[in-house]
This record gives C-alpha cells, structure tokens and sequence, in this order.
C-alpha cells in the first residue's frame, strides 16, 4: 500500500503484479484477500496485472511495459521479482544469491563462509536425523523452523530433547507459509538474548540504516511464538552500535547491492548474531504518515530513492539514526 503511494507520488506509472499463490493456507489466504480487498479501495491509479501460468509468459508481459524497476512487497514475492529484474537488466539484487537472501539454512552458511558468527544448525528430513544432529552438537534448546516463511509461522522452540521431538513429529505433517509440505526443517541452536529488528537499506553495495526496534515475542505451551511487544530504539548503546555493524557485513556476506533487508538478530553475552532476514520492506501495515512522525521518514519511499537518487541516499547514510518520537506497538493475543 505504502509502494502505491509512493511511486504515484513521484510520478511514474505503476503496475501492481499479483501472484498466482500468495501463501498456501487459511491463514495467509485470509491476510492477502484482505490486502487485495484494500487495493481495491484505494484512489491512486494502477494497472493491476495477474500472474500467468509459465514464469515466460509473465516475463514477457512485464517486459512489454518496459518497466524501470521491479520490486517486491512481501516475501512472498522476493524470488519472482529478483528472477524478473535480472532478466530484464535493471538494478537489482544478482540472482545466483537468491539462496542466501530467502532460505534460512543458506544464510547461515554464507555467513560461516565468511566468518561471521552465526549459529549452528542442520536442515533434517526426520527426527532421526535430528536427534543425531542434536547429540553430536551436545545441544539443550533448539529452535525449529521452515528453510523458507514469514513471521513465526510454524516456528518452534524446543527446551529439550522430546519437545524437539514431539515439535517436529508436529511440523512434518503441516505445511509451511506458501502450503508447501514441510519435507524439511532447520533445527538450530537456541540463541538466548535481547531480540531486534534491524532494516537496512542498499544501494550499489553501500548499506545504512532505516529502523532498529526491539521487540519481545512469548511462548505458548504449545511451544508457539508469538509477538508481544515492538518499540523504537532512539539511541545505541554500545552492543547495538556493535550490531549495526555486523548488520552491514551481514548485508555484504549475502551479497546484498539494492533494497531493503529486513532483518531479525539477537544480542547476548557474545555479541550480536543474525537471526535471519526478509529482504523486503519491514511489515506492521502502519501508514507512511505515521511513519514519518517517528522518524521523519519512511521505508518504501527510502527504498525508492537508493534506486532512483543514490545521491539522496548518500546524504542519509551520513548520517546517525535518528527517532523523532519513541513509539511501541502492543500484540494482543485470544484464544
């Protein structure tokens, strides 16, 4: 909603692609009917394109538009639009690093390729092999994820052994966020700290911030986690300064040349470690108005201007994160 706005703001013409498999369960069917309810509301004019049946026959109707960028709005879309601007030649994220930006397991990899800290973890195909991979490792708790989703969906964390085991004997028989069968999961150590949110933002391979919030998330008995509570950070501290840092190399270790990344880390007596990352724009449905009361400016239209005016991005780069007014998102949950 917010790319809408802004690209018809700045003057161009926009077209709006949606796909043929926005998720592949009730849940994430009942959000994108929803978003697709509010596209049908709103005033600004677009052309709103479906997805065809081959990835070449919707390559070829975008290509007839000749468009100046692609660009993805959720994470469901990331791959499609990274695949459409590559072979169309515009500024975009290279291709051949699709793996790292979107599956969780390879993130991780790529960072050990480049010795930066990560945490240890094995995609199973079954319990045995996680029970295996979990001795070997003398490990306590875990955390049990798809290689690939949004939000906590299907995201477990295990205090010990059996419900790690009795988790996964769950999670193989469900499927993941785009209704794919959790044929394999990425069992990881659990990481114990203060949990963040950092979104950067590239352009040509330099990296700066958009929003740090901190964010606390409960667990239920049935091991699900769910959000809580999401406030702006307004001033770093010397651990957060220090994950900042690592944010920008994390960026470069995923090869990461244009866009957001919307990233999740945890900090805790060893420093920060990445979670994983969305490389998307942050979500939260807030508005571009309320957005620029926190911190005078906002992310689609900061994601707009490091492909179209590097010189403005260079400009905000320089300078130090900056909270107009502290805010703090409250979670309420029922049953």
């Amino acid at each position: 909603m917010n790319f809408i706005q802004d690209v018809v703001r700045r003057g161009f013409g926009l077209v709006v692609l949606q796909m043929k498999n926005m998720g592949g369960n009730e849940q994430s069917n009942i959000y994108y009917q929803g978003i697709c309810d509010e596209l049908d509301s709103i005033e600004e004019d677009f052309l709103w394109l479906h997805e065809k049946d081959t990835y070449e026959e919707t390559l070829e109707m975008i290509r007839a538009y000749d468009p100046l960028l692609v660009l993805p709005a959720s994470e469901f879309g990331v791959i499609l639009a990274t695949k459409l601007a590559n072979d169309l030649n515009l500024l975009c994220n290279p291709i051949e690093n699709i793996g790292a930006m979107t599956l969780k397991d390879e993130m991780h990899n790529r960072l050990a390729e480049h010795n930066l800290r990560h945490i240890r973890g094995q995609v199973v195909r079954s319990v045995d092999e996680a029970i295996e991979f979990y001795d070997s490792e003398n490990l306590t708790e875990v955390v049990i994820k798809p290689l690939q989703g949004a939000s906590s969906y299907s995201v477990r964390i295990c205090l010990d052994k059996d419900e790690m085991i009795s988790s996964l004997d769950e999670l193989f028989n469900k499927s993941d966020v785009y209704g794919k069968d959790n044929s394999e999961l990425l069992v990881q150590e659990r990481i114990n700290g203060e949990e963040y949110i950092v979104n950067t933002l590239s352009c040509n391979g330099s990296h700066r911030i958009t929003m740090v919030w901190k964010y606390n998330k409960v667990k239920t008995s049935e091991g699900t986690i769910l959000y809580d509570t999401c406030e702006t950070v307004n001033e770093l501290n010397l651990g957060e300064a220090e994950m900042i840092e690592y944010a920008y190399s994390v960026a470069d270790a995923l090869g990461i040349q244009y866009g957001p990344v919307h990233g999740e880390y945890m900090i805790d007596e060893d420093g920060p470690v990445l979670i994983e990352v969305n490389c998307r724009p942050s979500g939260g449905n807030m508005s571009t108005g309320f957005l620029d009361k926190i911190s005078g400016q906002h992310e689609t239209d900061s994601i707009l201007d490091a492909y179209l005016k590097p010189d403005r991005f260079e400009e905000e780069r320089k300078k130090t994160i900056s909270v107009i007014c502290s805010w703090c998102c409250k979670v309420f949950h029922s049953s």
